[in-house]
Parts: structure tokens; C-alpha cells; sequence
């Protein structure tokens, strides 16, 4: 399974044939400067969302997602 990392999240999405998932970086000066996110790629409808205060929470969230994700 993939997996977004420190060194790739800016770099690139996880994809499958239904969804795609990532993390935005917000305002660096923002309480909660990244997002993680979910959404079907097809519709462009967001299935999830959620602001987190670190990268690596935000990491964790989106790799906590189980698919057969490709990078």
C-alpha cells in the first residue's frame, strides 16, 4: 500500500479508480495549517475533510484511510 510521507505529500496525491486523497497546505501562520482530504475524483464531490495542527497528524488521517492506493 501506499502511503503520503513528509518528503511526498507536496509532491503528489493517492489514487484509485474511485477516490483520490491529500493533504493542502494551508496558511502556514493558520492554527491548523494543513488539511487532509478525500473525494471522488469522477464527481468532484469531497467525501471528507479535516484541518489538523501538524503534518504528521494529518499524515496519519489520510494513511489511515484503507485502499489499494496508488501514488
Amino acid at each position: 500500500m501506499n502511503q503520503l510521507t513528509v518528503q511526498n505529500f507536496q509532491k503528489g496525491f493517492l489514487i484509485d479508480e474511485e477516490l483520490m486523497g491529500g493533504i493542502s497546505q494551508n496558511n502556514p501562520d493558520s492554527d491548523s495549517p494543513f488539511t487532509a482530504f478525500v473525494l471522488r475524483h469522477t464527481t468532484g464531490e469531497t467525501l471528507g475533510s479535516q484541518e489538523f495542527k501538524t503534518i504528521e497528524e494529518a499524515l496519519q488521517a489520510i494513511n489511515s484511510v484503507k485502499r489499494d492506493w496508488a501514488y
